[in-house]
C-alpha cells in the first residue's frame, strides 16, 4: 500500500482568490499529481474551515484566521485526496458554525474527514477507511 501525506493545506485567502478563476489540478505540480495518482490513500491536513459563515474567534494573540469558501470543498476530492484531518489550530478560526459547515461541504464533495466532529467520540472515529464521512447531523 502506498500512502501519500500532505501537511498544512489552506484553501482560503490568496488560494481561494486563485481558485475563483476556475479550479484545475494544474494548480499543483506534475510531481505532486504523480504521487497522488500512485497512492492508495492520500491524507492531508486541511488547515481551515470551509464555510461562508462565522466570525473570527476573539483571540487578540492569534495573528492568522483562515477560512475557505464553500466552492473549494471539491478541490481535495478532485485532486484525489481520500481523507482530510481537521485536528489543527485553525479548525475553529470562524467558530462552531463554520466548522459544522465544513462537515457538510466535505461530505457533499465526497471527502472523508477525521479529527473534528459534533462531539469527542465522533471526532475520534476512524474516517479514512475509504467511505466518505457523513455530514453534520448524521449519525457516525
Amino acid at each position: 500500500m502506498k500512502l501519500a501525506l500532505a501537511g498544512d493545506t489552506m484553501l482560503g485567502r490568496n488560494v481561494a482568490e486563485l481558485l475563483e478563476g476556475g479550479w484545475s489540478a494544474d494548480l499543483f505540480s506534475a510531481k505532486v499529481r504523480a504521487v497522488v495518482r500512485e497512492s492508495d490513500l492520500f491524507v492531508l491536513n486541511l488547515e481551515c474551515p470551509v464555510s461562508a459563515r462565522g466570525t473570527p474567534f476573539p483571540d487578540p494573540d492569534k495573528a492568522f484566521f483562515f477560512k475557505a469558501p464553500p466552492a473549494t470543498a471539491t478541490v481535495p476530492a478532485d485532486l484525489g485526496v481520500s481523507c482530510v484531518t481537521l485536528a489543527n489550530n485553525h479548525a475553529l478560526d470562524f467558530g462552531v458554525e463554520a466548522l459544522l459547515d465544513t462537515f457538510t461541504h466535505l461530505a457533499g464533495a465526497g471527502v472523508a474527514w477525521g479529527g473534528a466532529g459534533v462531539d469527542e467520540s465522533w471526532a475520534a472515529r476512524p474516517a479514512c477507511s475509504g467511505a466518505p464521512a457523513r455530514a453534520s447531523g448524521s449519525s457516525p
